[in-house]
């Protein structure tokens, strides 16, 4: 798999596909391949994309870091192949990055990645969407749920706030102005204003999936 194949898949946007491939024309992958190798291992991924951007300078609409993920994610190709993963999962899970470029565009009107931090999780599972109190906050039959039985919990992991992000489309934590379009967004307003917290868990993916 390369780059371009890659962003014709999963419908990068054609601004951002174009300063992607424009950047990777004069860029050797060589200078940070020990950090892409990094993004493999859970425990080194932070570290691996500290030095990566470090290595790669100044960055502001964020196409460096996002060109150097994508190589990672067309570099993985071949391991889900392997590992029996069919190419619509694989090309599901690698659109995250085109929605998150969507999200952003939404709240700032500016065309450009800003989700790195998240996007290097995407090798296990480091989420609020694991959260175990979302369980009182949702159905049984909904889909996070449903997708947090997937895994086995191994760590709840720190309190965050990036998950206000996600759910309200907002940077604000005055938690009193958060809309209430949803039973989760109603619900999750009701456990913050009561001093209630979320924290991003760790979990993997249980064998029988």
């Amino acid at each position: 798999m390369n780059i371009d194949i890659l962003c014709e898949k999963i419908e990068l946007q054609p601004q951002i596909r174009n300063r992607v491939l424009s950047f990777i024309e004069d860029f050797d992958f060589k200078s940070v391949d020990k950090q892409q190798k990094g993004y493999l291992i859970y425990r080194n991924m932070n570290e691996a994309l500290t030095q990566t951007q470090a290595i790669l300078g100044k960055d502001t609409d964020g196409i460096k870091i996002l060109s150097c993920m994508l190589k990672v994610s067309a570099d993985t190709y071949e391991i889900y192949q392997k590992k029996g993963v069919s190419d619509k999962i694989y090309f599901d899970t690698m659109k995250c990055f085109t929605r998150f470029i969507d999200e952003t565009y939404k709240m700032t009107g500016e065309l450009c990645f800003d989700r790195y931090w998240w996007t290097t999780r995407q090798a296990g599972c480091h989420s609020w969407l694991l959260d175990g109190q979302l369980k009182g906050m949702l159905s049984d039959n909904s889909n996070i749920i449903c997708f947090q039985n997937r895994f086995e919990i191994f760590d709840e992991g720190e309190v965050g706030k990036d998950f206000v992000e996600w759910l309200y489309n907002t940077k604000s934590t005055d938690y009193a102005t958060l809309p209430e379009n949803t039973s989760l967004q109603i619900n999750m307003k009701k456990h913050l204003l009561a001093g209630g917290e979320i924290r991003n868990s760790y979990g993997r993916l249980k064998e029988i999936y």
